[in-house]
């Protein structure tokens, strides 16, 4: 069985998580990234 994968909801996925993980680095560490 073969599953078709979204490239743009993939995306979106990883770009959440990332916005996620350097929101929480930003919180924690008081540091802005970018």
């Amino acid at each position: 069985m073969t599953t078709v994968i979204d490239g743009k909801v993939a995306a979106a996925s990883v770009i959440e998580a990332v916005k996620a993980a350097a929101a929480e680095l930003e919180a924690e560490a008081g540091v802005k990234t970018g």
